[in-house]
Parts: C-alpha cells; structure tokens; sequence
C-alpha cells in the first residue's frame, strides 16, 4: 500500500494561492456582470423618471470613473499585494523549515520584510540559490509593483522611474497611464486584472519548483493549476 505524504508548508502555500486565483477569476468574471446591470438599471431610471439629458451624462459619467478606474484598480492593487504577501510569508516559513532541518544556529525570525533576507538565509544553511532560479526576477518585479502601491499609491518614484518603465514593456498588462479622472492626472501604475492571473502562475511554479527539490510532496497541495 503506497503511504501518502502530506506537508503543512505546501498545503498553506497551494491553499493560499488556490483562493487568490479564485479571488482573481472572481473578480475578472463580475465587474463586467455588474456594470452592466448598473448600467441598465441608471438608463432604467432616467426614462422613468424623465431626466434630460444632462442629468444622465453625469450619473453615466460617475459609473464611467467606477468601471473604468477605481474599481479595476484598486482590485488589481489589492490582488497585487496578497500575492507579493503570499511569496514573503511562505518563502519565510521554507526558510524556517530549511533551517530547522539542518539544525542551523542562525535564527531566521528578523528576516520579515525582504525576499532577499530569505534568499541569503536559505543559501547560507541549504547552499541554494535562488538567484539562479528563473523566476525570481519575477517575484522581485512583483515586490517592487507592490512597493510603489503601498508606499506611493501607485505613483512612481521619478529617479525609480526607468526601472517601473522597463518592468511595463516586459509584463504584458501593467503599464503606466494616466488618470483621465482627475484634475492633474499623474501617470499612476495600471494593471491588469489578467496580469495579476499571470503572476500567480508564475508563484505557483517557483513554489512548486522549489519544494520539488526539497523532496516535499508538492502533488498533496491543493494548487490552483493556473
């Protein structure tokens, strides 16, 4: 009888990207639903209510920055931040695991906050490099995106501005634009709500890869196969 293998790590870590991705399907499947029904019910009202012309403008206007701004954004920036919160606290507890089993003196409990803390830690008790892994850059692109939302509300930082502007010609979706809804429309950060799917796959891999060479029995989590 074939014994099967389970692990807390790769359950937490697949169950947390599961319902990200669900989260993110969710999200991609209903904004279009709802606004359509907004949509119908505000023309709905203006004819039974007999508005001009004018007056309906401006509540079609008010949906217009609803469906076309705010809510696509800031779902993307919140879906943005779960994943890079995703990649710091589960990188940190494989950390934790490598350096319990090679019963390592060093104490990884100050590494919260950096991905490159983690990577150092791991090498130093396991001689793994995650640098070489080939998507890191990934995870590292993903810690800046989400950086520039929770820090400068998806303004970018002029003297980092190269670095954001190299970042929208390499990942299709994200791109810098700028509000047509406000008095003075700085370029802010927009991404797309597909390209938040799209770094999920690429957690989802980098997980799977690297808890394939840890001898983990990755095929017990329940991943969401993006």
């Amino acid at each position: 009888m074939v014994k099967i293998r389970f692990d807390p790590l790769v359950t937490e870590t697949s169950q947390r990207l599961y319902g990200l991705s669900a989260l993110i399907e969710l999200i991609y499947e209903a904004i279009p639903d709802v606004e359509l029904r907004e949509r119908d019910a505000l023309k709905q009202l203006a004819e039974h209510e007999n508005w001009d012309f004018g007056d309906f403008s401006v509540e079609n206007q008010f949906l217009d920055v609803k469906f076309k701004y705010s809510l696509p954004r800031s779902a993307a920036y919140s879906i943005i931040i779960l994943l890079s919160s995703t990649v710091e606290t589960q990188l940190l507890a494989y950390a934790r695991k490598v350096g319990k089993q090679k019963e390592s003196s060093s104490n990884p409990n100050d590494l919260n906050g950096s991905l490159d803390k983690s990577r150092m830690y791991i090498k130093r008790v396991s001689g793994l490099d995650l640098n070489n892994n080939a998507r890191w850059k990934v995870l590292k692109d993903l810690q800046n995106l989400r950086n520039i939302i929770v820090h400068r509300a998806g303004k970018p930082d002029n003297n980092k501005r190269h670095r954001l502007e190299e970042m929208c010609r390499l990942y299709q979706g994200v791109s810098l634009n700028e509000n047509p809804y406000t008095i003075r429309p700085d370029p802010e950060l927009d991404i797309s709500i597909l390209s938040c799917k799209r770094f999920a796959r690429e957690i989802e891999l980098f997980f799977k890869d690297l808890f394939t060479r840890a001898n983990l029995p990755v095929e017990t989590g329940l991943w969401p196969n993006i």
